[in-house]
């Protein structure tokens, strides 16, 4: 897993949806960006590895995301923890391009599976959902273990980059605003 954590990192976990059908099957849901109008698409990936995108940036993220104008005291929107349906109302809207430069705040669980992700289970704890995010100036052996409780604050922001025709977007988070719970 590690060997690919960065290219994950780069290319999928910087999508700003990532919605699995079950935690197992690695099923991922997306926007594919077209001329005028979106679609969305799933790819599913049942070995739990990601898809790479030729060409990824290994940008670091303090680099790449200039979040120096938000007010992460008045975020946009707010998911407790265990709110499953509206981390899937965000996820969706964050992969339909309608956050960009929203402040969001999120709890739920830490997962490693795509890259950096955030995520919660459905009630019947077999699945899940939630969106990549990358916080500004941390390495991959800062993060915590997978499954663990975070709560992170930051801004929707388009990559600039695409993978396989998906659109990507990340939660850019400063490291002040990722918390483990």
């Amino acid at each position: 897993m590690k060997k690919i954590k960065m290219i994950t990192f780069a290319a999928m976990a910087a999508t700003a949806a990532i919605t699995f059908a079950g935690c197992s099957s690695g099923e991922t849901e997306g926007t594919k960006a077209s001329d005028d109008s979106t679609e969305s698409v799933t790819d599913q990936n049942t070995t739990g590895e990601s898809a790479t995108s030729e060409g990824a940036s290994m940008e670091a993220p303090g680099e790449k995301y200039d979040v120096s104008g938000a007010d992460f005291t008045k975020p946009d929107v707010v998911i407790k923890d265990g709110d499953f349906d509206a981390m899937k109302q965000l996820a969706s809207d964050i992969s339909e391009g309608k956050m960009e430069g929203k402040v969001i705040e999120a709890e739920g669980y830490y997962s490693d599976n795509i890259g950096h992700s955030i995520m919660e289970r459905n009630a019947e704890d077999t699945g899940g959902v939630g969106f990549g995010f990358e916080v500004i100036d941390m390495a991959d052996d800062e993060y915590p273990a997978h499954e663990s409780k975070i709560k992170i604050t930051g801004v929707v922001k388009d990559t600039g980059e695409e993978a396989a025709g998906f659109k990507l977007y990340t939660i850019a988070v400063p490291k002040e605003n990722f918390k483990v719970l």
